[in-house]
């Protein structure tokens, strides 16, 4: 059987994330020294601001639009006013449903806000049964629900979460990191100068992948998920 599809022409602003330091004249001639300094905290800078951004920027110039901008929202479909004293897990087990009913892969990972992983980690089976809960596994550190690695992040606002499969999400470099040195207002009567670090990049998830995500509130999700 023939199988039809149709490409659909879009397109993706490629921007620029841009850091800067000032260092004094006597540091830039330390080359080890100053070699340091953009290792340690220009490329961190940068490396930041771009995480920031893929993760949720909002797509106007400056800023690269985020997997957070264009992941569908949590539903609670089917299971909505079915889930007894609703908790957080209930709510991943539902969002892991939604994108399995929407044929996408198994997620590859859960972005929370670290205190919302240590709620889940203290998360029990009921208010009398006091043993924590088995789909939630820690192991040489790390946490997995059902299997899907936890990552905790300060990127992620309390009480939020995004999950989905994380390989569908694409960042293109058109330009890697470069570092340029020069005067800025008035760092030459102060024998400053400013060192600037950048990279330009485009984060893109395409329409059809988009199912392959979930974010969505604990609060609200909970709520959609109570019984009456």
């Amino acid at each position: 059987n023939q199988i039809d599809f149709d490409l659909v022409v879009g397109s993706q602003k490629v921007e620029k994330i841009t850091a800067y330091i000032t260092a004094t004249d006597e540091m830039l001639e330390d080359v080890e020294g100053v070699t340091s300094l953009i290792e340690n905290k220009l490329t961190t800078k940068v490396r930041l601001a771009l995480e920031q951004y893929v993760y949720d920027g909002d797509g106007i110039s400056p800023n690269l639009e985020g997997i957070v901008t264009v992941a569908p929202v949590f539903a609670a479909g089917t299971f909505a006013g079915t889930v007894d004293n609703a908790n957080n897990v209930d709510v991943l087990a539902v969002a892991q449903n939604q994108i399995e009913l929407a044929n996408c892969p198994m997620p590859t990972a859960i972005f929370m806000n670290p205190s919302d992983v240590t709620s889940l980690l203290l998360e029990k089976v009921g208010s009398t049964d006091k043993r924590y809960v088995e789909r939630l596994q820690l192991i040489a550190g790390t946490l997995s629900f059902d299997g899907v690695p936890v990552i905790k992040s300060t990127m992620v606002p309390a009480d939020t979460f995004l999950m989905g499969d994380f390989t569908k999400a694409n960042v293109d470099f058109k330009k890697g990191f470069t570092v340029e040195i020069g005067y800025n207002a008035d760092n030459f009567v102060k024998n400053f100068k400013t060192i600037r670090g950048e990279v330009r990049a485009v984060c893109y998830v395409e329409h059809n992948d988009r199912d392959c995500f979930v974010k969505g509130t604990f609060s609200t999700a909970k709520a959609s998920l109570e019984t009456p």
